[in-house]
């Protein structure tokens, strides 16, 4: 599991953990969900929560680090094998630029 937690809601969600969703906490599990039709560069566009501020990461920067992902970068995601869609999940997650990552296993499934 991965969940994603914006710094300034932390102590909102310790206060009270019943305020998750309220409190602008999110959840991106492990089990590579994509969107398979979407090809990976869209999916990671969908990972920039607000257009008019651009993400602390490019896609092209992302797609550079994740050097597996570039080749394919135009393809489908539904092709991906799933090591390839983890990547792709971890990227589109840093897309959203989060203040905290707290993760379980992120790399499950990725080569050495």
């Amino acid at each position: 599991m991965l969940a994603l937690l914006h710094l300034e809601h932390v102590r909102d969600l310790l206060a009270d953990p019943t305020t998750g969703s309220s409190a602008g906490s999110e959840l991106c599990a492990r089990n590579r969900n994509v969107f398979p039709l979407l090809t990976v560069r869209q999916n990671l566009l969908l990972g920039i929560k607000d257009m008019r501020h651009p993400s602390r990461w490019s896609i092209e920067q992302m797609l550079q680090i994740f050097s597996s992902l570039q080749a394919c970068a135009d393809s489908p995601a539904g092709v991906l094998s799933g090591s390839e869609k983890q990547m792709l999940i971890t990227c589109r997650t840093l897309m959203e630029a989060p203040a905290l990552i707290m993760a379980y296993e992120p790399t499950e499934g990725w080569p050495p």
